[in-house]
């Protein structure tokens, strides 16, 4: 339940963001190299953890997060020749792939688009915290760090605090349902009394960081509502699993 309420990349997004590689492809290695940072992956040396990757010639290895080793692309000028898995740890080439898919490691993409709205927002955020009576001198420094970053790179570690102002709502791993999925619900009772929990923790956290000023006064989301995606929910095909019949939860059944 916990990653259904927590924020995820919308779909469209993760799709738009997939970079597919097969014998034959053309692709320019600078221009790959400058999309994957903007998808979250620091050029390394060596590629040897997800989120790595690494140009040497016309060898490009790159460990993305859907696979279990790195792949191996080489390239014969600016067409693909071969894609391989390798072993993070000897660096040797494995098994030869068909094809290969590269996806986003960020969960937060930032366009330059995004850039500008999202700093032109925090901007006015920290010229009203600076309007008070008695101004938040923490929370100024925390809004002047966020532009700066924001500004320079886009992305940084706790820009997920800002995921409703990025996105315009909070995406979850809900929306990548169709209606023909079928989703199976365990003990609804007790999903439901971790629904009420996990927004209890998530509203004191939230309250304890906007006190502290980490977070600022405005009203952003930072988690799915639990009452909404139960609903949400319970419109799709639907199939909970319980002992007891009679016991009440946040699901609406057509038949038992």
């Amino acid at each position: 339940l916990d990653a259904l309420l927590e924020y995820t990349i919308p779909k469209n997004i993760f799709e738009k963001h997939i970079i597919s590689f097969k014998v034959g492809d053309v692709y320019e290695l600078e221009k790959l190299s400058k999309r994957f940072v903007e998808m979250g992956y620091s050029r390394e040396d060596i590629a040897e953890g997800p989120g790595q990757f690494a140009i040497r010639g016309g060898i490009l290895d790159i460990f993305s997060p859907n696979y279990e080793n790195p792949l191996r692309i080489e390239f014969f000028d600016n067409e693909v020749d071969s894609v391989r898995e390798f072993d993070s740890y000897s660096q040797r080439s494995l098994d030869r792939l068909d094809t290969a898919e590269v996806i986003l490691v960020y969960e937060a993409v930032v366009s330059n688009d995004d850039r500008k709205r999202m700093a032109a927002e925090l901007k006015r955020r920290l010229q009203a915290q600076k309007r008070k009576k008695n101004p938040d001198e923490y929370a100024i420094e925390t809004l002047e760090g966020d532009i700066e970053r924001i500004n320079e790179r886009g992305y940084f570690p706790s820009v997920d605090k800002y995921a409703s102002l990025l996105y315009g709502y909070i995406p979850s791993i809900a929306d990548y349902f169709t209606d023909e999925d079928m989703v199976f619900i365990v003990d609804p009772k007790r999903i439901s009394e971790r629904g009420k929990t996990f927004e209890w923790e998530k509203g004191e956290a939230v309250s304890e960081l906007k006190l502290k000023g980490v977070i600022s006064g405005a009203k952003d989301e930072f988690y799915r509502d639990y009452q909404k995606m139960a609903a949400e929910l319970s419109q799709k095909r639907l199939i909970a699993l319980e002992v007891l019949t009679h016991t009440r939860n946040d699901f609406k059944f057509r038949r038992l």
